[in-house]
């Protein structure tokens, strides 16, 4: 256990710890109401039945069509897949996109979590760098080898909490086309936007590409604990058939999904989204929160305010970012994450949470605050 891991622990016991890196939705009340799950259960009971099909139950991939067609993208039921998670979807994906020989390409700063699946499904990784202000460039691309067979974007990325322009995704799409790259577009946390409304599927963007669009339902509608997620198949048609073969005869083999989850996706797909909406009304009075902060308190967080999901990178007045971390939990029992577990290192990167009720997470941050001013004026 690393000295910022024990550190945690022992704060995680105090009275009054807050944890502004918070990633999970029920421990704040983030959660639908049981009846929404017990009437369903009821029916589901009445007629339960299990026949099972590889790329999940046709009603459930009807529902996801129509839902993506309501926002714009023209998808039919026969795209799509589902799984048990995207943690479970990245692992199928790169086994089946990137040869053994071949490397998958993760943007940097990123989430740690990728690495992990990209090793337990036995497939080395390089970067591509994002500059200073998360800007996606041809410079960060140009850094990846031949040798890379898949690239993933996460839109909104995770952590930094930003958004392609027009101009990176033009920049992106004649890359992919160049270098003849897979793209797994990473989505759930796409309905968590801040401004009017969330963007469009970002699928849309590159027609003549192989792209497969990850979404679930653990973040938009707080339901983790149902573990269903699913994979939109778009691009060439040739491209796309193959590759929806292939994940039908390795899902036929595993059949993740279950079938009450799967009534539940479909109940929550075709009624209105209030609880999504409620965490977005949320994210977005605590970015307000941060933009007053940052007036008052100008140097402390430095960098790009988030424009989409549920994290923020900025840079502090603190270079050790582990050390910085450490003395917030031990003195003001306040949990930021350190820069260095999403890949940059002792420059000052803290990373932390918008999910949070406004008056506990304007609370952390003022005690965020009164720890970066203390610690900027005696280094730890």
């Amino acid at each position: 256990m690393t000295p910022y891991a024990r550190a945690l622990e022992r704060a995680r016991e105090q009275t009054g710890f807050i944890d502004l890196a918070n990633g999970q939705m029920h421990p704040y009340g983030y959660r639908h109401p049981p009846e929404v799950f017990s009437g369903l259960w009821e029916i589901y009971l009445r007629d339960r039945s299990y026949a099972p099909q590889a790329l999940g139950p046709r009603s459930t991939r009807d529902a996801l069509a129509a839902w993506y067609r309501r926002r714009g993208l023209p998808a039919q039921a026969e795209q799509f897949f589902l799984t048990s998670g995207t943690s479970e979807a990245y692992r199928l994906l790169f086994t089946l996109l990137c040869p053994i020989d071949r490397t998958l390409a993760l943007p940097l700063p990123g989430y740690p979590l990728f690495e992990e699946l990209a090793a337990l499904s036995e497939r080395p990784v390089e970067y591509y760098a994002l500059d200073h202000g998360w800007t996606l460039t041809p410079k960060g691309l140009e850094q990846l080898s031949r040798d890379a067979a898949v690239l993933v974007l996460i839109e909104p990325n995770n952590p930094t909490g930003r958004i392609l322009r027009p101009e990176e995704v033009g920049t992106l799409r004649a890359f992919l086309r160049e270098r003849g790259l897979v793209l797994i577009i990473d989505e759930v946390f796409e309905s968590f936007h801040y401004g009017h409304g969330g963007p469009s599927p970002r699928a849309l963007d590159f027609p003549d590409i192989l792209v497969i669009t990850l979404n679930g339902l653990s973040k938009r509608w707080a339901c983790p604990d149902f573990k269903v997620a699913w994979g939109l198949v778009s691009g060439p048609e040739r491209a796309r058939d193959s590759l929806l073969e292939r994940l039908d005869t390795a899902l036929d083999a595993l059949l993740p999904v279950s079938p009450f989850s799967c009534r539940l996706a479909e109940h929550l797909l075709q009624h209105p989204d209030d609880l999504s909406r409620r965490i977005a009304a949320d994210l977005t009075t605590n970015r307000d929160c941060l933009l007053q902060f940052r007036k008052l308190n100008p140097g402390l967080l430095n960098g790009p305010l988030p424009e989409g999901g549920i994290h923020w990178m900025p840079q502090t007045p603190v270079a050790d970012d582990e050390q910085l971390a450490i003395a917030l939990l031990e003195k003001w029992q306040l949990h930021v994450m350190p820069g260095y577990l999403f890949g940059l290192e002792d420059r000052g990167y803290i990373v932390m949470s918008l999910l949070l009720p406004p008056p506990l997470f304007a609370e952390g941050l003022e005690r965020l605050g009164r720890g970066l001013r203390e610690l900027a004026d005696s280094p730890v």
